[in-house]
């Protein structure tokens, strides 16, 4: 009876020293996981300052009447430095530039580009020559509609009209718009709102 008593005694104790040790990984595991996303975000705003971009992830801009809430964005990286960024809202994607103040409105179109984009394409009736083009990595951040892969191709098109339209295409998949620039003056950044962070 003595023996069996102290079985029992000695499989408490290993429970629950087990469970204080699952207890104790658990804590361990959360703290590491917030450290790491806080760390994260850190570099995502490091990155998107370095850019200097004239609005920035959470920002509430008014363009033209429309109130916009920035809420997610793609950022288009080249070597690891952020070269552009397509916002996303709730009245559409806003387009900027590496240390440029200008933003561009977009009205999406749909358009399918090749893996070798060529030099001239036609839209709406009219012809569009390649302007420029780079190869680039896509970090999403925040809450960005839909899902692009982690590298694409990023294209300009520009017509006699001075009209532009802006592409990301993966060889597969591409996404285009109309692009016209909002002149800096027109734009109201009337207040920042840090995301609410996506649910897991």
């Amino acid at each position: 009876m003595r023996v069996l008593l102290i079985a029992l005694a000695v499989l408490c104790v290993a429970a629950a020293a087990a469970l204080g040790w699952v207890v104790l990984r658990g804590r361990l595991r959360g703290r590491s996981a917030r450290l790491t996303t806080d760390r994260a975000r850190a570099e995502v705003d490091a990155l998107i300052q370095a850019a200097e971009f004239p609005v920035t992830l959470g920002d509430v801009v008014v363009l033209e009447d429309d109130r916009l809430k920035l809420r997610g964005a793609w950022l288009l990286l080249q070597q690891g430095s952020v070269v552009a960024a397509i916002w996303h809202s709730e009245h559409g994607p806003v387009i900027t530039f590496r240390r440029s103040t200008g933003i561009f409105r977009t009205e999406a179109v749909e358009i399918r580009l090749p893996n070798d984009p060529p030099a001239v394409l036609e839209l709406d009736d009219e012809l569009y020559a390649r302007y420029d083009q780079m190869r680039v990595k896509v970090l999403p951040v925040g809450h960005p509609d839909g899902k692009v892969r982690s590298r694409g191709l990023f294209v300009e098109y520009t017509n006699v009209g001075r009209r532009s339209f802006f592409a990301l295409s993966d060889g597969k998949l591409t996404l285009a718009w109309k692009v016209r620039r909002v002149q800096p003056s027109a734009v109201v950044r009337t207040s920042t709102v840090p995301p609410k962070p996506a649910r897991s």
